[in-house]
C-alpha cells in the first residue's frame, strides 16, 4: 500500500490520508475517487465491479462498471463531484446516447443531481440518478430516480 495523497471531503473534518495498491489517481480526483469508492461499497459482495479504464469502454470513459452476480443487471456508473460544468457533463452523457445498458449517476447533493437530471435528455431513457449519502444509507432502497419523476432501487 502506497500513500496516494491527503484530501478534505465535504463533511468537514480533518484531511483524510488515501492510500491505495496499484492504483495512482491524479491528486485533483482522490475526492472523486474516494466517493466513488463509498459507492461501489454499497455493494461489495453481490455486485463485480471494474474501475480499471483500459478494461472498460474506451469511448464512455465511465467511472466504473457493475455487474449485478445473481441478476446479470450491468450498470454504467458516473460519479459526479459537482467539479465540472453542467455543458461538460452534458457531453459526457451524449457519449451514452448509442448504448442501452443503464446508466447510474451519483452526486453529492439533491440541488446537484436535480440539474443533472435536467442536463440529461441524450441519456433520459437510460439514466438513474442519486445522492451519495441516501444510496450509503439504505443501498437497496428505492433511492434512485429516472427523469420521468420515477423510484426505482437496485
Amino acid at each position: 500500500m502506497k500513500h496516494r495523497g491527503t484530501v478534505q471531503l465535504r463533511n468537514g473534518g480533518r484531511p483524510q490520508d488515501v492510500y491505495a495498491n496499484g492504483w495512482n489517481p491524479h491528486p485533483r480526483c482522490l475526492a472523486h475517487e474516494v466517493y466513488l469508492t463509498d459507492f461501489l461499497l454499497c455493494y461489495e459482495g453481490e455486485a463485480d465491479i471494474v474501475r480499471e479504464p483500459r478494461r472498460m469502454h474506451p469511448k464512455l470513459n465511465q467511472d466504473a462498471e457493475m455487474t449485478f452476480q445473481q441478476t446479470g443487471r450491468f450498470f454504467n456508473i458516473e460519479f459526479d463531484t459537482g467539479s465540472e460544468d453542467l455543458g461538460t457533463v452534458e457531453r459526457k452523457f451524449d457519449a451514452y446516447r448509442r448504448t442501452r445498458d443503464f446508466l447510474l449517476v451519483v452526486t453529492l447533493s439533491e440541488r446537484r443531481m436535480r440539474h443533472l437530471m435536467d442536463r440529461a435528455e441524450s441519456v433520459k431513457e437510460i439514466a438513474l440518478f442519486a445522492v451519495l449519502d441516501e444510496v450509503m444509507d439504505d443501498p437497496h432502497g428505492t433511492v434512485f430516480r429516472d427523469c420521468f419523476g420515477n423510484v426505482a432501487s437496485l
